[in-house]
């Protein structure tokens, strides 16, 4: 006997934009059905009440307790503390457990499905943020900044390329641990506050000096350390400075030892 096949339902992401455009007598059904790319008859069924229930079992939380779960997923990383899988599959066990659901429900299966209901939602990893630097960047500080500029600007600094200069140093980890976490759709970058110390660029640091001409000076590398290693050297083809200081971070003197 031959196995009956198995038939899936499909879903319209656009079913709520045709039915509201029928509610407000925006076009009528068909023309809905056509514009949204939605079988007329499935369109009609909703229309008049028919097959509005889900289809497969039922899930562990309501609609409106997941939709209370992805807004503390969003807003978490909104203010710089992102949630991982880890993080958020504790939250929900303890919410489970006072509602008498089992806990092992809530593994993988569970977390793939809560991605899939709510597309908003997804996993990116997160870029680490120094949460001492970030409370020093103020909105006075930012002002100040930027009144500083337009003094230059109106004593007419900035005329001249050759005379307009940036310094700025980037800080590289050899090894890191990247935590995946939870983010808007389609978010770029997740930052995530650190707490500041020497540790946050342990191994090494590149400071760049260049003007708005396009002159680049000789970069200077700073390595965590008290002495040179043969290995600092190889490939730079006497391209950089080299300099160590006791922890890879540019400091007041660090640019003095070289």
């Amino acid at each position: 006997m031959e196995k009956p096949k198995r038939r899936y339902s499909r879903s319209y992401p656009q079913m709520e934009a045709a039915l509201a455009a029928v509610a407000n007598r925006e076009m009528n059904g068909e023309q809905a059905a056509e514009k949204f790319r939605i079988p007329p008859s499935t369109l009609r069924d909703r229309l008049n009440g028919h097959h509005t229930k889900k289809i497969g079992r039922p899930t562990s939380f309501t609609e409106e307790e997941e939709l209370e779960f992805c807004d503390i997923l969003l807003s978490c990383m909104k203010v710089g503390a992102p949630l991982n899988k880890r993080k958020l599959t504790g939250i929900v066990r303890a919410i489970g457990l006072a509602k008498g659901i089992d806990e092992a429900k809530f593994g993988n299966r569970w977390h793939r499905g809560l991605l899939r209901r709510h597309s908003d939602i997804s996993v990116r990893v997160i870029s680490a943020t120094s949460f001492k630097k970030a409370r020093e960047w103020t909105k006075n500080r930012c002002e100040g900044w930027i009144a500083k500029l337009h003094s230059l600007g109106d004593r007419r600094f900035l005329d001249d390329p050759n005379g307009i200069w940036n310094l700025d140093e980037s800080g590289f980890q050899l090894a890191q641990i990247y935590d995946k976490v939870y983010a808007q759709k389609g978010a770029q970058e997740v930052p995530a506050y650190a707490k500041g110390s020497e540790t946050d660029r342990e191994n090494m640091t590149l400071l760049a000096l260049g003007n708005a001409a396009g002159k680049m000076l000789r970069a200077l590398i700073l390595y965590k350390g008290k002495m040179h290693i043969e290995s600092h050297f190889a490939d730079t083809n006497d391209e950089f400075f080299l300099s160590t200081n006791s922890s890879g971070v540019m400091d007041p003197f660090g640019c003095m030892i070289i």
